[in-house]
């Protein structure tokens, strides 16, 4: 299966490429909707992951103009099934990426079970493969509620890990943490330049990546941050970013204390 993955958050790449290790899959990767078009004149897939927002050109732009191509040329079997990947899939997004020519969604951050899936769906058979996600007791899950990683995401990610390849945590946990201070950066200037196109692209983006790998209540603030730059109501939004600023080393450093030991943060 040729993949074409619209994505421009280098640790939901990584992810997704450890994924479809799982299928053989040759996946090739665009940054925003305009390189998707060109991946798409100067290729063939069999199935197309679409990120919603994106800079330059977002999914559904791309989507639309991807239909009108195959549109114009109609020698093509089918039309390649396209999906949604995103971490706000609401009823008006849904509304609108159908209306688009997309052929369904997947929630970010999504697990292997659901990749598994869709790619039944897309193949039109029923799944082959039985992923065990691994289940905690209730006992750790509300213990994990209280902490700042949860470990199911962690788990989840353990779970693509291929005999002999590199460890798959510590790979993205590096990468997280090498690239998120440049982000928190150009947030941090956004605010003061008072710039909500910044502001929410930064945290949507830093939002996904912390979402991956069950920092969730550092997530809850980069989505709140989110919803501020969109809206342009930035009253308030220093006060997150204060949150944001004393959350982050912490999360960074059971991160890093969980990826070398092996152990439940």
């Amino acid at each position: 299966m040729r993949v074409l993955l619209v994505e421009d958050n280098s640790i939901n790449q990584e992810v997704a490429l450890e994924m479809f290790e799982a299928y053989n899959s040759a996946v090739v990767i665009a940054c925003n909707g305009e390189e998707a078009l060109e991946r798409y004149d100067n290729d063939r897939f069999d199935l197309i992951l679409m990120d919603i927002q994106m800079p330059k050109m977002g999914g559904i732009e791309a989507t639309l103009e991807i239909r009108k191509k195959e549109y114009q040329h109609s020698g093509r079997e089918m039309a390649t099934p396209i999906y949604a990947v995103s971490a706000n899939i609401t009823g008006s997004i849904k509304k609108r990426c159908l209306e688009a020519g997309m052929n369904g969604f997947l929630s970010k951050p999504f697990s292997i079970g659901e990749l598994d899936q869709l790619i039944a769906e897309v193949a039109g058979k029923t799944t082959t493969r039985d992923f065990d996600c691994s289940r905690l007791p209730e006992s750790e899950r509300e213990e994990a509620a209280e902490g700042l990683i949860d470990p199911l995401a962690l788990d989840n990610i353990r779970s693509l890990q291929r005999p002999g390849a590199p460890d798959i945590l510590q790979k993205l946990v590096s990468l997280y943490t090498s690239t998120a201070p440049d982000q928190l950066s150009q947030l941090s200037t956004g605010l003061e330049t008072r710039d909500a196109k910044v502001i929410e692209e930064q945290a949507h983006s830093l939002k996904s990546s912390s979402a991956n790998l069950g920092a969730n209540k550092l997530a809850a603030l980069f989505k709140e941050l989110e919803r501020m730059g969109r809206e342009k109501t930035l009253d308030g939004a220093e006060a997150v970013f204060s949150d944001v600023q004393l959350l982050y080393p912490l999360v960074c450093q059971q991160l890093c204390a969980k990826a070398k030991d092996g152990q439940h943060v």
